[in-house]
């Protein structure tokens, strides 16, 4: 149990233990089907079933072996949010072109592996909803899944309110939409 725990907490960048619970046994599925680990279906079970609190005493005696992995400072990692104006586009506009825009993934029970994903647009003005399918999350399958909105749309994109995922934010993307704004 103890060495399955730290393998598992290691892998997981020492997370604290209500994290670590949460995620314990699709993590240790995970890391044996990788063959980081090796679990008996008697351990699996006993995986499953334990308590916050009993892994916070074993993760107590347990020690990091590395330092946790380096963190982006707030500053660097908001820096493309910080470089795109936010507003709210208002309930009222009366002019087509407007387009609140989100991803939604649709992973199933699990978030493991590649996934599909829809981008959809939506027009506050006329209601009008335009949505693709994407295969995972990248901000290059969301720019080519904008492009292929775009195409279809029957007036011109005047603004995009997104939300604040990276796949949308960053500093790489330019997806070169007129008049472009984050979202909320």
């Amino acid at each position: 149990m103890h060495v399955a725990l730290s393998v598992v907490w290691e892998s997981s960048d020492y997370v604290c233990a209500e994290r670590l619970q949460l995620n314990l046994v699709w993590l240790a599925g995970h890391l044996e089907r990788q063959g980081e680990l090796t679990i008996t279906p008697e351990l699996m079970a006993k995986l499953g079933t334990i308590s916050i609190s009993t892994i916070s005493r074993i993760l107590a005696r347990l020690q990091q072996h590395q330092p946790r992995l380096p963190r982006r400072e707030p500053q660097e990692a908001n820096l493309a949010r910080r470089q795109v104006p936010t507003q709210i586009i208002p309930w009222n506009e009366t002019q087509s072109g407007h387009f609140e825009v989100g991803l939604v993934h649709h992973a199933g029970a699990s978030s493991e592996g590649l996934y599909s994903h829809k981008l959809q647009m939506v027009d506050v003005a006329t209601g009008w909803s335009e949505r693709v399918a994407v295969l995972g999350c990248s901000w290059r399958v969301v720019a080519d899944g904008f492009g292929r909105i775009l195409r279809r749309l029957p007036f011109a994109v005047h603004e995009v309110h997104s939300d604040n995922g990276s796949e949308f934010l960053n500093t790489t993307c330019n997806l070169r939409l007129p008049c472009a704004s984050g979202g909320r």
